[in-house]
């Protein structure tokens, strides 16, 4: 409960930081009011805002004594019962809902949790065994005491966040935290640890993400691993870069040159997100991404929470984190609680690819994508093979395809990492006409880029004006990790420092090889 008074200022703050895990908007009376209490008691707490539409706009509302009373006969009915704190400001009635010592409670029979935004109803058994399982308290909400306030905040990742949650600076970075519950006083809780860290594994052990390419079907080999250990969005786009730069992409060439990742990419964020948001970050481990010849698997630790097996997923959602989870809703990277499967299986069905497999114990979460376009990885993958794929594929589009299209419809396989470093090694030692044939099948975007850089290192925004584009759009995105990560014609100027605002891009000796074969060929 609120410890001092509010004042107009502190509610017009809290009103510009928007719905959700722990603020509700509401115009007025007092429907569903129970179930709302209800929820917030059994999380993380929160407060309603009577006299406040959805939109945010103070529309007041009449504040008697007997509408107090009924709120308050509201709460008590629960079962067990709950007392709130009632505050009126500026004709608003704020009501403070503590986090309960004495949860699960009950409102009407029915079982409710806030997940970001919303209420769900959940039985008696789900919620039991969710809330004793984790000893009545979320981890992510738990202070770290690890996290020394303010030294450890991350000024990029905390501008990062205010921009995709859409929230305007107008408090310091205290006030505004502590609003949104990831700041206690001077304490950072695990979630905004996990947010807004400068290294996020010393912060929080096991919170980075582990990228490995293994040769053939097995672990016993390793082609390629990178560990991201920075903050949650930074270790997501990471993750995200990594499966573009290894798994196989086809090409298909007509009246416009279009793409597609052998995998449903919208399916794979959806699949790392989940991870990321429902991992239990008590246990140790890293979150493991592992990409074979024949598969894919994401692995996070900490199995199924309570109350869930891998028959009801997709069905009912218990977040492990729902301070986090919130923040995930806000920042758009999730939407409907419990919705994250079904988008999956829909991702996958619109691909033509196989729904991902779930294998589940208590202490492990694997789901695993079958790649069904796989070229074969490892060292017996000779650059001649790929050249015959690359052929078989050309040709049997020609074959296809009808016959005012044959002349300019053509499929490419890209190849995953452990070829690429072949290809580099190729490029570098063969004539020019072979150099020239690569760059002839650079995509205008690639071409572009690359001559830019010619006689000076350019920024992103730089390297957007030159293209003509306002913002940093999906195929820039792609055109940038292909030409910096498969092909390494392209590299940053300050490769330890990822975002730093310096950041520029110049051609390597390859890239610059490739050009001047092609130049004077």
């Amino acid at each position: 409960m609120s410890a001092t008074h509010m004042t107009i200022e502190d509610l017009a703050a809290l009103i510009a930081s928007g719905e959700g895990q722990l603020l509700e908007f509401k115009r007025t009376g007092t429907a569903h009011l129970g179930r709302e209490i209800c929820a917030f008691a059994n999380s993380l707490g929160g407060r309603i805002l009577l006299g406040v539409s959805d939109n945010g706009e103070i529309v007041r509302t009449e504040i008697s004594n007997q509408l107090r009373s009924e709120i308050q006969s509201i709460a008590r009915n629960l079962e067990p019962p709950l007392m709130v704190n009632l505050e009126e400001v500026d004709g608003v009635l704020v009501i403070d809902i503590p986090a309960s010592r004495f949860k699960p409670h009950s409102a009407s029979g029915k079982f409710y949790l806030r997940e970001g935004a919303t209420c769900q109803q959940m039985n008696r058994d789900e919620i039991r065994e969710f809330f004793y399982q984790e000893g009545l308290v979320y981890f992510d909400e738990k202070t770290n005491e690890r996290f020394a306030w303010p030294d450890d905040l991350d000024q990029t990742a905390y501008e990062t966040l205010l921009k995709v949650c859409r929230i305007t600076p107008t408090l310091d970075a205290k006030r505004l935290l502590n609003n949104l519950g990831l700041l206690k006083g001077e304490q950072m809780t695990y979630a905004g640890s996990l947010l807004l860290g400068a290294n996020g594994s010393r912060l929080v052990p096991g919170s980075s993400i582990n990228c490995c390419l293994f040769q053939g079907t097995t672990t016993t080999r390793i082609l390629d691993q990178k560990i991201y250990s920075g903050d949650f969005l930074g270790n997501y786009h990471a993750a995200v870069n990594y499966l573009l730069a290894h798994l196989n992409t086809a090409y298909e060439i007509g009246f416009e040159r279009t793409e597609q990742l052998e995998l449903p990419e919208a399916a794979l964020r959806e699949a790392l997100l989940n991870a990321m948001g429902h991992r239990d970050y008590r246990k140790p481990g890293d979150l493991q991404v592992h990409m074979f010849q024949d598969r894919l698997e994401i692995v996070n630790p900490g199995g199924l929470v309570g109350g869930l097996t891998v028959d009801t997923l997709g069905t009912r959602s218990i977040p492990r984190n729902p301070l986090l989870f919130g923040m995930m809703q806000r920042m758009d990277l999730v939407e409907k609680v419990g919705s994250g499967f079904k988008r999956i299986r829909e991702y996958c069905d619109k691909q033509n690819c196989p729904h991902p497999e779930i294998q589940a114990d208590k202490d492990w979460f694997r789901m695993i994508f079958r790649r069904k376009n796989a070229v074969s990885a490892g060292a017996s993958q000779s650059v001649n093979g790929l050249d015959k794929a690359h052929d078989e594929a050309h040709d049997q589009a020609h074959d296809e395809a009808p016959v005012g299209e044959q002349v300019t419809r053509q499929v490419e396989t890209k190849a995953p990492v452990d070829t690429a470093s072949r290809l580099d090694s190729r490029l570098e030692t063969e004539a020019h006409d072979e150099a020239h044939d690569e760059a002839h099948d650079l995509a205008d975007t690639d071409k572009r880029i690359l001559e830019a850089c010619v006689d000076a290192s350019k920024s992103t925004p730089e390297l957007l004006e030159i293209l003509g584009y306002r913002t940093r759009t999906g195929n820039f995105k792609k055109a940038m990790n292909r030409l910096c990560e498969e092909l390494k014609l392209l590299e940053p100027t300050l490769p330890d420092a990822a975002r730093s605002k310096n950041q520029k891009y110049r051609l390597t000796p390859k890239g610059t090889a490739l050009l001047e074969k092609v130049k004077h060929g």
